[in-house]
């Protein structure tokens, strides 16, 4: 896979990954103008951002789980910088008159060296914890007091459980610049998450599990079977926006379709459990069958996509 293309003007170095994702430094011209650049091969097309682009040195990109470290000398000094892909935030994490190169990124945790800027200076490692560079949402719930997030898109939206209902999160851009900003509103004070939306159910309780960019959403239910929902765009505008229609009042979501898995015959009893989503709407899960029609009871699981 390309990922760069050749041109004379431009050197494009010193790549790192991180699932689908890609980061590296881009120099246009002289080494003083070079940017931090990225792009998701997981979507298609690839989406493509521009990290750091400031007329200065941004250099040695690592990336992991979202977040790129880099190296920057935008007040002067070399410093590290994080850049959060899902809100197109960065946090400066180093100050001082003191050079902080060769960040590398890894969970939530950053290292690097520091050296002084004199000649021949020696070199020391540091590592920065980011958990309260990082600001962490509460993200509310349905009603009642617990709530578990399963899985987010690069869109911002989060699926999860509240209790016994599976929901969808859509977050909010306040200040409209394209990126998602806000994930918890509550305008009339009854402690549910306006911003979140019970996503209905096949019969009894739900648990969302994944979804992707297109807002399909995989997870189980509790009659043992696995569910895919498929959203629809109602105003036509090329974006889902219509996750719940139950058009018979029958208390079941229209759009939600049951997955019984594998051991779909007589005397086995089976739970079923869609795990994953891809960008292509390609899903991968598990069932758990029981055949009771021997001396003891018999478990096997079987996976499947």
């Amino acid at each position: 896979i390309e990922v760069t293309s050749a041109n004379p003007n431009k050197a494009d170095q010193r790549p790192h990954t991180s699932g689908s994702w890609v980061v590296w430094q881009s120099t246009v011209g002289v080494p003083t103008n070079t940017k931090i650049e990225a792009v998701d091969l997981g979507q298609s097309p690839p989406l493509r951002l521009t990290i750091a682009d400031n007329g200065v040195m941004n250099i040695f990109p690592t990336i992991d789980r979202g977040l790129v470290a880099y190296n920057s000398n935008v007040t002067g000094n070399f410093d590290v910088y994080i850049y959060r892909i899902l809100t197109g935030e960065t946090f400066q994490i180093t100050t001082g008159p003191e050079w902080h190169n060769l960040s590398n990124i890894f969970r939530n945790k950053v290292a690097y060296v520091e050296q002084e800027n004199v000649s021949n200076a020696p070199t020391n490692i540091f590592i920065s914890d980011l958990d309260h560079l990082l600001p962490i949402t509460d993200l509310g719930t349905l009603g009642g007091a617990n709530s578990l997030a399963s899985d987010i898109n690069n869109r911002g939206q989060v699926v999860g459980s509240s209790g016994n209902s599976a929901f969808l999160l859509l977050p909010e851009d306040l200040d409209g610049d394209g990126k998602p900003d806000q994930w918890n509103r509550d305008d009339d004070g009854d402690r549910i998450n306006d911003l979140m939306q019970d996503i209905g159910s096949l019969g009894g309780g739900t648990n969302a599990i994944a979804l992707n960019d297109q807002g399909q959403i995989v997870g189980s239910t509790a009659n043992s079977r696995g569910f895919i929902l498929v959203p629809e765009d109602s105003d036509g505008d090329g974006k889902p926006d219509l996750w719940v229609r139950d058009d018979d009042g029958d208390g079941f979501n229209d759009l939600m379709v049951g997955l019984d898995g594998l051991f779909d015959f007589q005397n086995v009893s089976h739970q079923t459990t869609i795990n994953d989503i891809n960008q292509n709407g390609w899903v991968v899960g598990v069932t758990i069958g029981t055949v009771f029609e021997l001396p003891a009871p018999l478990v096997g699981t079987r996976a499947f996509v």
